[in-house]
Order: C-alpha cells, then structure tokens, then sequence
C-alpha cells in the first residue's frame, strides 16, 4: 500500500456566487481527507459540501454521491466540533484554539486529527521522527518515499525546523536521500505558503506533545 491516506477534491452540483454569471456552469468542489484501506479502496464516508450543505456519500478518490433529500444522513459526518471535542479530551486545546482562530477546513482538522492519532498508536514523540538510527533512513524520510506525506509537508517542516543538514550527516546511503534533497531545493521557491502561521502552529503543537 503507497498510502493510507489522502485529500482529494469532490465535485458538488452548487455553483459559488462569484461564478454564477458565468456561460460554462462551473460547479463547485470542495476538499476532504479520505482514509485508504488494506485494499487501497477508499473507505467510505459522508460528508457536507461547504457551500449548499447537501451531504455527499464518497466512495472514491474525487468521486462522491450526491444523496439528495437524506437529512438524517447528517448525524453520520464528522464535524469540527467532533474532532474539537477528541482532541481537547487528550488536552491538544492550544491546536484546537489555532485551527479554530484560522478558520482551518474540515479536510485539514481531520487531517491533524489522524496525524496525532498514528504518532500516539505508534508511541512515537515528535523528535523520533526525524531521528536516523545506523545510517537509515528517519520515519520523516520513509513516510515521503511511500508518499504517505507530500513533498510540500516536507518542505515546510524543513522550512521550519532545518533537519536537513543534520541528515546528510547521519545518513548512510548515498542515492537516495541526496536526491531527494537536492529535489527540495530545487522545488522550494516555487512553494508560497505562510510560514509565520506555519510556525505557530508547530510551535503550539510541540507543546502539546511535551
């Protein structure tokens, strides 16, 4: 399996305001965080679009169920006060406080949500993350080489934290890792990102973890 998880855009059947005048109807699509089974199947979920409220049966990677006139299909979503409340109840209250003040997407709470929960089921700190053991390869490094992170996470973390320079040191291997590491010089100044909140949020988060 290359991933357990993934963001993908579903398609809804509303159109923004802003696109309404248009001659080519342009529907709306929104993003959602999808777990991926042993199967590499999509596992099931229903969400709401984040225009129109109509809930969504996704059963695919950007393909979805529009299940129009189910209501009561609505107590079945995950909401942000869902995750708010999982998280708070194992004191992660400063990253609730910083998703919340920044009006994060739902996609992006799951997603942080399911991060934390992996590292707890691993019993994993944030520092054994990037810790090369005999010259391999540091778990930051496997989860990029499967593309359970993107390039981007990687990126921005490097942009945060300057690991990089601290590998080239421990790692062993010569093929691999260099070229991955020239790959994210390279690419770097074509990512616009706001570091600053970046920063924050990384802050907030190694305080959780302590």
């Amino acid at each position: 399996m290359s991933n357990d998880h993934i963001k993908h855009l579903i398609e809804c059947q509303c159109v923004l305001n802003i696109f309404k005048n248009k001659t080519k109807i342009i529907y709306h699509k929104f993003k959602v965080f999808s777990e991926i089974d042993n199967d590499d199947e999509v596992r099931e979920k229903y969400v709401i679009c984040n225009n129109c409220d109509i809930v969504h049966r996704v059963y695919e990677v950007c393909k979805s169920e529009i299940k129009w006139g189910c209501e009561n299909l609505k107590s079945l979503v995950t909401t942000k006060e869902d995750i708010k409340f999982n998280l708070e109840s194992k004191n992660y209250h400063i990253i609730t406080e910083e998703l919340g003040k920044n009006n994060i997407d739902l996609c992006e709470w799951e997603y942080i949500d399911y991060l934390l929960e992996r590292m707890s089921a691993n019993d994993m700190s944030f520092d054994d993350i990037f810790t090369v053991q005999n010259g391999q390869h540091p778990p930051i490094l496997k989860m990029v080489l499967s593309k359970r992170i993107n390039l981007e996470t990687f990126v921005i973390l490097e942009e945060l934290l300057s690991f990089s320079k601290q590998l080239n040191k421990d790692i062993s291997e010569t093929v691999l890792w260099p070229k991955l590491c020239d790959r994210i010089e390279r690419y770097r100044p074509f990512l616009h990102y706001n570091i600053t909140k970046y920063r924050i949020t990384l802050r907030n988060k190694l305080k959780e973890l302590q």
